[in-house]
């Protein structure tokens, strides 16, 4: 039996650095989540998909239980904010990252929502 062991200091900008370290090449948000999946793979970092962190609200991935990810491809400021409010409003998220393909999510979102932090990354496509 193999044992494998993950570092559990896996920080925002570790899950940054990954998202960061790959390719995407995508035309639909499902495309890029198998992407994230790569990367997160790739770089070992633990993960979990679709968590349910009430009702309906659904996460995209869960890194080590407290860094939640949500990835967009579309959608307003507006919308991402409360969507992100929502989910830091739960007791199992730590942290957020936002991974984006829209620079305006980058410039116009604060650095913590609910007194959460929140990191972004932006996703370069290639199609």
């Amino acid at each position: 039996m193999t044992i494998t062991l993950f570092p559990m200091q896996i920080s925002s900008a570790d899950v940054v650095a990954a998202l960061n370290a790959h390719r995407y090449v995508f035309n639909s948000e499902q495309r890029l989540q198998d992407g994230v999946r790569l990367a997160f793979e790739r770089a070992r970092i633990p993960f979990e998909e679709q968590v349910v962190l009430g009702p309906k609200e659904r996460i995209d991935f869960l890194v080590l239980g407290r860094i939640g990810v949500e990835l967009k491809i579309k959608g307003s400021r507006n919308d991402v904010w409360r969507q992100l409010e929502r989910y830091a409003a739960s007791p199992r998220i730590e942290e957020l990252v936002l991974a984006t393909t829209l620079h305006r999510h980058v410039l116009t979102l604060p650095p913590s929502i609910a007194g959460k932090p929140v990191t972004y990354a932006r996703l370069e496509a290639w199609l």
